[in-house]
């Protein structure tokens, strides 16, 4: 075959872009892409070629390719609405507030109604930020190359910059082998050539040269327009995403009245910016800065060039520089996309603590979790150490509580030493007795379980557990003698529950006259809501709760003691009223830990643990644990069955309705009533009985609902 003949045969744009759209539909995008650029280097002014590539480059993340694709698409068209649209859109996704609302309010003069245009401009009218999900560089180029195919395709394209040559390769491997050949990489360098031949037109219609020193002010003829008044219609043709035409009204004045104003240098720089002349772009925001270097937009927008650019610690630089002279949040929000914890650990972690969530990758997880417990524990350790500081509200349960919603179930380690941070020290020596439990020889969860028991006030047991950790050989755990967390019944579970017969008649327990009231005892609040959504009942085998209170409070009431019962009493009632006085403070999590505290010491009283343990299902009440409400009341219970007091049935009645356990509500209600209730505290659980009645048959009724609908 002759060259002519191969020549005559070779498709033309217009079959490419067919063979294109075709491969598109049938999701062959890779193949599709080809044609689209193989149409683009044969035609760098065919207008739909750089749309469909658009499109199908930011369908792989390529925020950059896609926005340079549109944006020469529409230099070519200004009246192409799709990718208009398209553009509107992207720009949102790359975090370009006042970009995207400009091309959405043009995108709206084709599409009227379009719903999801008409919601990115009251977004942008309305200052709502989205949190950009796509990355303003280009992906990094994963494939080998050999330097002198790089070479020959550069020299046969006739570009330079090898850097952008190997990113646009990054969409050229078409066999997939992982290898870029010379001619993947002359596709690449021919469509980089193509988009430089279309922008060097760009720039020699629309750049401005930056005046390197001031120039002395230029007497404007009285017919002109006021330069004020330029610059608005300038800025409103760039709202209705027109920025050629902005750079049109400003070109000649930049030159004279306008060279020192910075108004009209912003305008320039951000038509240049959003037109991907970002050289241009750059000068013109860096000269806005010589004349104000307080500007945040200023800065914001050379953040936004050097970030297009692929400049990211410029970038960052810049855009933190905006932050301190007044930019907003949606420039951290951009600043965040650049940030990594190697190059910026200190803004890193400051951002991640608003950044991320449980969904975000386990590794940046962990490593925000350590820091904020590094920080609370640090607090802790100052607190103590001087104490002549002046009193704050201490941050240190509020960083255990974020390390608790990073982390969900995961961790354990870590988990811990929030729950010692919340001060929740029962949960967290549970924790930590599961890691010895894995591992007796393993002197880090030694040391953990120390410090947690150092922070619950168990120096005794802490000591033998440090020591425990310096030996390093496996020896019986049951040397040390840990309080174990309660058996606690989840919410979902719904056993039948046999309370004790009532006894004939139930005595009050005298307490001594610097006891402080009986906490455990006082009614809760009833239950105020009638209108309560049903869950689904799931069955459950039943749990033996008696048992298990008695053991956990066997365990918790066995410490080794180096001190005389009547000092552990005392020390025990000092730490019950401590706990109570914050009960009243409403400081519920601060009161759990001085009750955990006295329980230990007050273990030979049983009729001081029924106090303990009903004051403790008071705050558990109180912040809305339900399941550990019961738990807490069934330990007290247990203890002695034959003397259970009505208050704290009634109180248990009040946390099973606020689980929707409306049976075993109603139960807990009718045996309270003939345990030492006043009348009005009977008629309160009348009351509680009627509701309980009534939300139980509604419950009832959408449960039939459901499992008709399931039929």
């Amino acid at each position: 075959m002759t060259a002519s003949e191969a020549v005559s045969q070779a498709p033309d744009v217009t079959e490419l872009l067919r063979e294109g759209e075709a491969l598109s539909r049938a999701r062959e995008y890779t193949e599709a892409l080809d044609r689209f650029n193989r149409a683009i280097a044969m035609d760098p002014s065919n207008s739909m070629a750089w749309y469909n590539r658009g499109v199908l480059l930011e369908g792989q993340r390529d925020a950059k390719g896609a926005k340079q694709s549109f944006t020469i698409c529409l230099d070519l068209d200004p009246d192409h609405a799709p990718a208009t649209a398209n553009l509107a859109v992207l720009l949102e996704r790359m975090g370009d507030t006042d970009g995207a609302g400009a091309m959405a309010k043009r995108a709206l003069t084709h599409y009227p109604d379009h719903p999801e245009l008409l919601d990115i401009r009251r977004r942008c009218q309305t200052g709502q930020n989205v949190q950009p999900d796509l990355p303003a560089q280009r992906p990094t180029p994963t494939a080998t190359w050999q330097d002198e195919h790089l070479t020959k395709a550069m020299d046969k394209a006739g570009v330079t910059d090898a850097q952008a040559v190997l990113e646009e390769s990054t969409h050229h491997d078409t066999d997939g082998d992982g290898t870029l050949d010379e001619e993947e990489l002359e596709r690449a360098a021919s469509v980089v050539a193509a988009q430089q031949q279309v922008q060097e037109t760009m720039v020699e219609e629309e750049s401005i040269p930056v005046p390197e020193e001031a120039t002395e002010h230029v007497q404007v003829e009285p017919t002109e327009t006021p330069l004020s008044e330029l610059i608005d219609m300038a800025r409103g043709e760039l709202d209705a995403g027109h920025p050629k035409a902005a750079i049109g009204l400003l070109r000649e004045r930049l030159r004279t009245d306008g060279a020192e104003n910075i108004e009209a240098w912003l305008t320039a720089a951000t038509a240049m910016h959003r037109l991907n002349l970002e050289d241009h772009a750059l000068g013109a925001a860096q000269h806005s800065l010589r004349i104000d270097d307080q500007r945040h937009e200023a800065w914001t927008l050379v953040g936004d060039v050097h970030a297009s650019k692929g400049e990211h610690q410029a970038a960052v630089e810049a855009y933190t520089t905006g932050l301190e002279c007044g930019a907003s949040e949606e420039v951290a929000n951009r600043r965040w996309l650049l940030l990594t914890r190697e190059a910026h650990p200190e803004l890193w972690f400051e951002e991640a603590m608003s950044k991320l969530g449980p969904e975000a990758p386990l590794e940046d997880r962990h490593a925000l979790a350590t820091w904020l417990l590094d920080l609370g524990e640090g607090e802790v350790s100052a607190l103590e150490h001087l104490p002549d500081q002046p009193p704050t509200l201490p941050e240190a349960p509020e960083l255990g509580s974020k390390v608790m919603l990073l982390l969900a179930n995961e961790a354990p380690r870590l988990r811990a030493r929030a729950h010692s941070l919340q001060l929740q020290h029962l949960e967290a020596i549970g924790l930590w007795k599961e890691e010895v439990t894995k591992d007796a020889e393993d002197a880090s969860a030694w040391t953990g379980m120390a410090k947690a028991l150092e922070a619950a006030g168990e120096l005794e047991k802490a000591a033998k557990c440090h020591a425990r950790a310096k030996q390093g050989n496996a020896t019986a755990s049951s040397e040390v003698m840990v309080a174990s967390e309660p058996a606690l019944t989840p919410a979902s579970m719904t056993p039948e529950i046999e309370l004790q017969t009532p006894a004939p008649e139930f005595q009050v327990p005298v307490e001594p006259e610097d006891e402080a009231g009986d906490v455990g005892a006082s009614l809760l609040l009833p239950v105020a809501s009638t209108d309560v959504q049903a869950p689904e009942v799931q069955s459950n085998p039943e749990v033996d709760l008696a048992a298990a209170a008695l053991e956990a409070t066997t365990n918790m009431a066995a410490p080794m003691r180096t001190t005389t019962p009547e000092q552990d009493a005392q020390q025990g009632r000092e730490w019950f009223n401590r706990g109570t006085q914050l009960l009243e403070d409403k400081k519920y999590r601060e009161a759990l830990s001085c009750f955990d505290k006295s329980l230990s010491l007050l273990a030979d009283d049983e009729e001081k643990v029924i106090l303990v343990l009903n004051a403790r299902g008071n705050c558990y009440y109180y912040m809305e644990d339900y399941p550990k409400c019961v738990d807490a009341y069934y330990q007290a219970m247990m203890i002695r069955p034959a003397q259970v007091r009505g208050q704290t049935l009634y109180n248990m009645g009040v946390a099973y309705a606020e689980m929707e356990r409306y049976g075993d509500a109603i139960k807990c209600f009718e045996q309270g009533e003939s345990r030492g209730l006043t009348q009005e505290e009977v008629a309160l659980a009348k009351e509680q009985i009627r509701r309980c009645k009534i939300l139980r048959k509604e419950k009832e009724k959408q449960e039939a609902k459901r499992n008709s609908r399931r039929r």
